[in-house]
């Protein structure tokens, strides 16, 4: 978050608990740990994909094997 400066933060798997048990003070915890402050503003959203702890950058990482096995074992 203080690295990227998201425009949003979609938390699925066991973090989406973690926002659905109390979502402010998460969202007070996020802006107090920011280091500019402006993560305060930023939008913390649950996940409303199906299986969303499968999805996301994990699954990004994986697609060119998705894509075309073979290449990726002779790569």
């Amino acid at each position: 978050m203080n690295i990227l400066n998201p425009d949003r933060i979609i938390l699925g798997g066991l973090h989406r608990e973690l926002l659905d048990a109390d979502p402010e003070r998460l969202r007070a915890v996020v802006a107090d740990r920011s280091l500019w402050g402006r993560s305060g503003g930023v939008p913390i959203l649950p996940c409303t994909l199906d299986h969303n702890s499968l999805v996301g950058a994990a699954e990004l990482a994986w697609q060119p094997v998705l894509d075309d096995p073979l290449a990726a074992l002779t790569a």
